[in-house]
């Protein structure tokens, strides 16, 4: 079933006008595919990055302000406590720099690095092999060996949309639009299953145990609605 969706979106890429070269062209683009979800699975930066700006619904763009207030809050902490990083973190990259995804997988989970929870644990990970400063969607790919190794079952894999539920809230906070994407990457590469993406989308306090507030996991779960419709209508289609 998850390869006929596939197929159904890769022909609906092929079919796709391709992106234009300039602002005023990726426009029209836009408004003449308003009405129709497509995902492609071109994950370089650029791509990535004109792909992330959509229209928001005000309800949508309500949720935005709660987590914009939040990362604004956020930011002054850090520049008055100059909080610094966990060092099971730095640990954790510098091992991950030397040793391949198995390796750093086992040493995610062991008593040498200490982490109290398996969501904190994925967290952990995301902070360091993912690179803040960049798009997220096209680190996925670069980065998938780790987190399929980290996360290789629906427990797991659970705790690593948490676990992106806060990155994207607190640490790489360019990727919050961009979530429906982030969703979209980790899908088609097979981190993670269908009914585990639609189950943690019907528990907004999935990640309340990393700290993730219910009013920012709601804002979340609005910019994943694009990426949810999308397997809904393509659960229709196979029905009929």
């Amino acid at each position: 079933e998850k390869k006929e969706k596939k197929e159904k979106k890769e022909k609906t890429d092929d079919d796709a006008p391709a992106e234009a070269g300039d602002a005023s062209s990726a426009s029209e683009a836009a408004d003449d595919d308003d009405d129709e979800v497509q995902w492609a699975t071109d994950t370089s930066a650029a791509a990535a990055k004109a792909r992330a700006i959509e229209q928001l619904t005000d309800g949508a763009a309500n949720m935005v302000t709660v987590v914009a207030d939040k990362m604004a809050d956020a930011a002054i902490e850090d520049e008055s406590s100059e909080e610094e990083e966990d060092p099971r973190v730095s640990k954790l990259r510098a091992y991950a720099a030397k040793n391949d995804a198995v390796k750093t997988a086992e040493y995610l989970v062991s008593d040498a690095l200490g982490v109290e929870s398996k969501e904190m644990g994925v967290l952990f990970l995301l902070e360091a092999v993912f690179d803040e400063d960049e798009a997220i969607p096209p680190q996925i790919k670069a980065k998938k060996d780790y987190l399929s190794a980290a996360c290789p079952d629906a427990a797991l894999q659970r705790a690593l949309l948490c676990a992106f539920e806060r990155y994207v809230t607190e640490t790489a906070t360019s990727g919050f639009k961009a979530f429906s994407l982030i969703l979209n990457q980790l899908y088609e590469f097979d981190l993670i299953e269908e009914d585990v993406i639609k189950a943690w989308n019907e528990d907004v306090d999935a990640a309340s145990c990393i700290d993730v507030e219910p009013k920012v996991a709601q804002a979340v779960r609005k910019q994943a609605a694009k990426f949810i419709d999308w397997l809904d209508e393509s659960e229709d289609e196979d029905s009929d």
